[in-house]
């Protein structure tokens, strides 16, 4: 692989022994950073076969990573959104046309495009589980993956129990008028476990360790819809095979918290650690419902917290803890979910809704910084990952995942000084319009806000041609969902009466 120089006005490396480094450079030979310093060090050691950067006009950084999301398909863009127990049943009922190998690689490359030129460099995909599909679309989307070039955690979902609300599928559609008991009755089919671990194994043995950059693992869907006999049996095949990735839905909404004492007589994530789910490289999404004890657990545990600010608020959670997550020494990441702001992929202007969200009233509380959301960003989430921890930061050794973003639009009005802080300006001012390079194992994969190497025009006429039958399945499911909902909202209206504030929230925005 060929010898690179990257020449940045500044290199923010993410590394508490070298912070950020003026004018700076960084040597990448065979996929791997060797040295990284001063630009003038540098600059008379050539050759190089490659020089990228420019040190008047780019920031360097770590690539980020993606830590939670979903291989979905873009037919979900500008929907109603609705409280996620409503929306989630609703998605269940859109029973589509299945994709075909060549359009779930078509899929799984044009939304990776869409995260990747702002900036991400890993993701953590909870691969949806969708027997119709011949070995779930796994081998096509792990496919698109390599060829885009990044570096992906396929954790394959699964789920046994409790389709529809938090209780048993035949009791809820009991409770049901005979017409939509009968139509609910008829979707429910038998989980297949054995069947599902089968796969699994089959899927492991020919992608995991692929390249260096694909791990294949578990996406348990949550402990309301997985029994503990998945769960554990997903931890143990995890370990089984080098402590591959699991990652779990945990306490995303006020009803899951719920469903853990009404369950268990325990918080869920209480539950968990005592049928021993956690272990390493394992993920929570969302964690917007912790009480304090749960985020003692979590950093006694390791698990990493995934921080999903544009998923929990279209779908009405509320505003994850992250403050508390930090200051309870728990590793978090960030993610976009496959639901970022405005429906883009953009990972930085997720990134400053996260900053903006925790911006807590009162004198007292504490900040989380502009430095805390990079570094959540980017090695904060790569455990996650199951790839070992040398990820997420410019150093030497590390492998060669690095981004430069174009200094010229962030800091072009005469309104931003000079000395601003790199990290703040970032922050407040990017958007995956800066983004000019992005590299992954010293490969260049975004050259110039493009794709290397792809037709990005093609890709999208594929893509839309696909997806014309399926929107016009729409109109008809949704109408069965509109009939449905009004039962589902009175199913944990009930809960709500039960609770007698139960749950108070970790963050109060305002006064009545």
């Amino acid at each position: 692989m060929a010898r690179t120089l990257i020449r940045a006005h500044t290199v923010l490396t993410q590394s508490s022994s070298l912070g950020n480094i003026r004018l700076g450079a960084i040597v990448v030979e065979n996929g791997v950073i060797r040295s990284i310093g001063p630009l003038g060090e540098f600059e008379a050691n050539g050759p190089y076969e490659m020089l990228l950067g420019d040190p008047e006009r780019h920031l360097a950084l770590p690539g980020f990573v993606n830590g939670h999301h979903h291989t979905l398909r873009p037919v979900r863009v500008g929907l109603r959104a609705s409280p996620l127990e409503t929306w989630l049943v609703r998605q269940r009922q859109r029973q589509l046309p299945p994709l075909s190998p060549e359009e779930v690689y078509d899929h799984t490359l044009w939304g990776t495009l869409q995260f990747l030129k702002s900036g991400v460099t890993a993701v953590v995909d909870h691969y949806p589980y969708d027997p119709r599909i011949e070995e779930l679309g796994a081998p096509a989307s792990v496919q698109a993956y390599l060829d885009a070039g990044v570096r992906a955690a396929v954790c394959l979902s699964f789920a046994d129990q409790q389709r529809y609300v938090y209780q048993d599928d035949a009791t809820f559609c009991s409770s049901l008028p005979k017409e939509l008991d009968g139509q609910l009755r008829a979707k429910l089919r038998p989980s297949d476990a054995d069947g599902f671990f089968a796969l699994w194994e089959r899927l492991a043995a020919r992608f995991d360790g692929r390249e260096g950059r694909i791990r294949l693992g578990f996406g348990p869907n949550g402990p309301q819809w997985c029994s503990d006999d998945l769960l554990q049996r997903m931890r143990r095949t995890a370990d089984e095979h080098g402590h591959a990735p699991v990652q779990i839905h945990l306490m995303e909404s006020p009803y899951q918290a719920m469903y853990g004492y009404r369950r268990y007589d325990k918080s869920i994530a209480r539950h968990l650690a005592d049928i021993g789910f956690f272990g390493p490289a394992a993920s929570a999404a969302h964690c917007v419902w912790l009480s304090r004890e749960d985020i003692r657990l979590l950093a006694d545990v390791g698990a990493v917290a995934v921080h999903n600010p544009s998923s929990n608020l279209l779908l009405f959670n509320g505003i994850c803890p992250v403050a508390d997550l930090l200051d309870g020494g728990v590793p978090v990441g960030f993610g976009l979910d496959a639901a970022g702001l405005n429906d883009t992929m953009d990972f930085l202007t997720d990134l400053r809704l996260g900053l903006l969200l925790q911006r807590r009233p009162g004198w007292d509380r504490r900040e989380v910084t502009a430095s805390d959301m990079l570094a959540m960003a980017t090695h904060g989430g790569a455990a996650a990952l199951g790839m070992g921890t040398a990820l997420g930061r410019l150093e030497e050794g590390f492998p060669a995942d690095v981004v430069l973003v174009d200094r010229a639009r962030l800091y072009g009005s005469p309104y931003v000084a000079p000395s601003a802080p790199a990290e703040e300006v970032l922050l407040r001012r990017g958007a995956a319009e800066d983004v000019d390079c992005v590299m992954v194992a010293g490969r260049l994969v975004i050259d110039r806000g493009k794709a290397v190497g792809i037709d990005e025009a093609r890709l999208q006429s594929r893509v839309a041609e696909s997806l014309q039958l399926t929107y016009e399945s729409l109109a008809s499911m949704d109408g069965f969902s509109e009939r449905l909902e009004p039962h589902i909202m009175d199913f944990y209206r009930k809960w709500d009466a039960e609770s007698g504030g139960m749950l108070p929230p970790n963050y109060q925005v305002n006064t009545r």
